[in-house]
């Protein structure tokens, strides 16, 4: 066959090839993908998932996958990819949080979005007492706060001793409320004036007995530190 003809046939052949039908196999079924991960960590996927449950409690989750970890002012983040039977999220970690993808499409301005709504609760005091607690002494209560308010906005010495005041105050104004409590069962109760002497009363009615012994040395101020401070 003469060298042109060749070339021509074996042009048809390659254009018949180039315009086959192509096949685009099926996507794989969520419920596979877990056992196609190469360095799949069984008990953090499994906490995603009771997290995103337990945030979606209608939702089941078909599938958690690990998409990035970043290391930001010393905290570790984990971003994770989630599908559940009805949406898809972003699961961001310490402090966990979920994202829907359909509003937050990209993970990278997902992170960047937890880390600076994240920084902004955490920078708020919180005690961890109950509110009940707190109103047994609301006036010693009121001036820790504002203890806990002037220590986050200080920055100069003078600010920082500022601090150092309102915590005295604070603690003269729990000694004072102390003399209300019916807390004395036996011998003379401390002077009104007396706040380290009520402070240690207090211990000694929150932590009695012999087998909390260790934990009143804790309660108890030390008069050596703290000074013979009084109620004017």
């Amino acid at each position: 066959m003469p060298r042109h003809k060749q070339q021509r046939a074996s042009s048809k052949r390659e254009t018949k090839r180039l315009g086959g039908k192509c096949v685009i196999p099926p996507a794989i079924p969520d419920a596979q993908l877990p056992n196609l991960i190469f360095k799949r960590d069984r008990e953090a996927e499994t906490a995603i998932r009771e997290y995103v449950e337990w945030q979606a409690p209608d939702e089941k989750v078909s599938h958690a996958e690990r998409v990035t970890t970043e290391f930001v002012l010393g905290r570790k983040l984990e971003g994770w990819d989630v599908r559940t039977d009805k949406s898809r999220y972003w699961v961001i970690t310490s402090p966990t949080n979920l994202y829907l993808q359909e509003l937050f499409p990209s993970l990278d301005y997902s992170i960047s979005f937890h880390v600076g709504i994240t920084a902004r609760v955490m920078s708020r005091p919180d005690s961890g007492v109950h509110p009940l607690e707190q109103a047994l002494l609301s006036s010693a209560w009121r001036r820790w706060e504002q203890a806990a308010e002037a220590l986050k906005q200080a920055e100069e010495a003078e600010e920082f001793q500022a601090v150092g005041m309102r915590c005295r105050e604070c603690f003269v104004a729990m000694a004072k409320t102390a003399t209300t409590l019916k807390i004395v069962h036996s011998g003379i109760p401390p002077k009104r004036s007396d706040a380290i002497g009520w402070c240690e009363l207090l211990a000694n009615h929150m932590a009695a007995g012999p087998s909390a012994e260790y934990v009143r040395k804790y309660l108890k101020p030390s008069r050596s530190l703290v000074g013979n401070w009084s109620i004017g």
